[in-house]
């Protein structure tokens, strides 16, 4: 955010700036302790104003260029910690275990975000307990569907199961078709959801849904900003898409076994 990191001026949280009435060019006083317990005083201009998601960090947080912050603090050439912003997260701990290799671990420590917030992995893994049982309840939904129109179809091509089996088709040849016919069908359905979903999750995606009231005082306590976001990830598609085919693929043993156990004559008279 600085153009260099000796510039003088500082960026603070908006909550901190309205708590102590400071706008753009006013003077913000620091006083703490640096290194060596030296005394640690300086006076900046703000440069800017932020605004932060959590409320913690919006009523504290205050930006310094490094070497700015050095001087502040009596350490020249010294930082207290390097924040590695890595372009895919799931990779964390793959570099993490890497800088181990790389650093003396009896003078630096490495940590992944998961070992500095362990509160917030146990919140994520509630919530995913929570996401998982609305999954299962979703699917079981959706296999419900999916049985019914089966069940419908082989009740409304009886008779024309019957006539193919009683002209000489093999029952297997005709249970072949009406997998593949149940497969195309989910296929079908599946590329329709993902077609219809995508210009609501971009809406969303780009304009979340922010909560007031309650549920916004309530994200406060956790130190979380007030809004549900959507993710734009490809691999959820997939990954719903893939599910709905495999249900799509159990469910269609049902008209396999009806259709090996057809008798012609009595399907014809249906």
């Amino acid at each position: 955010y600085f153009k260099s990191p000796n510039e003088d001026g500082v960026l603070i949280a908006q909550g901190m700036a309205a708590s102590l009435g400071l706008g753009l060019n006013d003077t913000l006083v620091l006083f703490g302790q640096g290194y060596h317990g030296m005394l640690a005083a300086g006076k900046y201009p703000v440069k800017g104003i932020m605004r932060f998601g959590s409320p913690a960090l919006n009523t504290s947080l205050v930006y310094l260029p490094i070497q700015r912050a050095q001087t502040l603090f009596s350490a020249p050439d010294l930082v207290t910690s390097v924040v590695l912003m890595i372009n895919k997260p799931d990779d964390a701990d793959k570099i993490s275990a890497r800088l181990k290799e790389l650093i003396d671990s009896d003078q630096f420590e490495v940590m992944t975000w998961k070992e500095m917030l362990p509160e917030m992995i146990q919140m994520i893994e509630m919530d995913s307990a929570g996401g998982v049982i609305m999954i299962g309840i979703l699917y079981t939904v959706i296999a419900f569907g999916v049985f019914g129109t089966l069940l419908m179809m082989m009740n409304e091509r009886r008779h024309e199961f019957g006539i193919l089996v009683g002209i000489g088709m093999k029952r297997h040849q005709l249970a072949i078709i009406v997998f593949i016919e149940t497969l195309v069908m989910a296929f079908v359905g599946a590329l329709a959801g993902i077609v219809g979903s995508i210009p609501i999750i971009a809406w969303f995606y780009n304009h979340p849904i922010r909560f007031s009231g309650e549920m916004a005082k309530m994200a406060e306590m956790y130190n979380m900003e007030a809004i549900m976001p959507f993710s734009a990830d490809p691999g959820i598609f997939i990954t719903q898409a893939y599910s709905v085919l495999i249900l799509a693929s159990v469910l269609a043993l049902f008209p396999i076994i009806n259709l090996l156990r057809l008798k012609a004559l009595d399907a014809i008279r249906s």
